[in-house]
């Protein structure tokens, strides 16, 4: 028989299966996620930051003095677990939501909550850890999504660079192949006035030389995040 957990929130009480980290936001949301049938953890590149965002800012409020060094302890090696070890199965959310993905935003926020309690309790649920009150202090999805979302984009533009750069040289090689190879240009879908093959590449290769160059350019965008101080209120 599954052991289960009673969580509460602002809408009333909910059984959780306590084999799960995820609480009781997530729970609900699972009911009435996307229809994409493909959950956001498929790329963990957005959870990886998510999780390195929470400790960041969970070192922050400890250092002002806005939480408990216990509790930032608890929360910093919850997500370094998460950093390390598979936890897919905790993030069940769709591709497809609604909100600006607050539901995610929560999801990570249970997770790494139960995750903190538990190392600092020896079980799961939010009488010493809270998911908004502790890992979700200072901050909001206005802050964390379009913030995890940068941090997420970066690595993966390194490796496009490459792949577009490597293009370029396999292009550039098939302009030196066919330079001596002519064919008939085409515009608007008319013959046109010939040209050789290797032009033909040469032009490519261009092309991907100007992409590497512009893909170069948004990277030091992806560093300019904009935690604390999006969201409404006068704190």
């Amino acid at each position: 028989m599954t052991r289960m957990r009673l969580e509460r929130d602002c809408l009333g009480e909910m059984e959780i299966p306590d084999e799960h980290y995820y609480g009781i936001q997530t729970h609900r949301m699972v009911k009435v996620s996307g229809a994409a049938g493909y959950p956001v953890i498929a790329y963990p590149d957005m959870h990886r930051a998510l999780f390195q965002i929470k400790k960041a800012c969970a070192k922050a409020n400890a250092e002002i003095g806005a939480m408990d060094q216990t509790v930032a302890d608890a929360i910093v090696k919850a997500c370094d677990r998460l950093l390390t070890e598979d936890f897919s199965a905790e993030f069940p959310l769709d591709m497809w939501q609604g909100g600006g993905y607050t539901c995610v935003n929560m999801n990570v926020n249970e997770v790494i909550g139960n995750m903190a309690n538990e190392i600092a309790t020896g079980h799961k649920g939010c009488e010493v850890v809270h998911p908004n009150t502790h890992v979700n202090m200072a901050q909001s999805t206005n802050d964390t999504i379009p913030s995890a979302t940068h941090l997420a984009i970066a690595p993966r533009l390194d490796l496009i660079i490459d792949r577009v750069e490597a293009l370029q040289k396999s292009f550039e090689a098939k302009a030196v192949e066919f330079k001596d190879v002519v064919k008939v240009g085409r515009t608007c879908w008319q013959d046109a006035l010939p040209l050789t093959l290797g032009q033909e590449f040469g032009g490519y290769a261009s092309l991907m030389k100007r992409l590497a160059v512009k893909l170069r350019a948004l990277r030091p965008g992806c560093f300019e995040l904009i935690m604390g101080g999006s969201a409404i209120g006068t704190g």
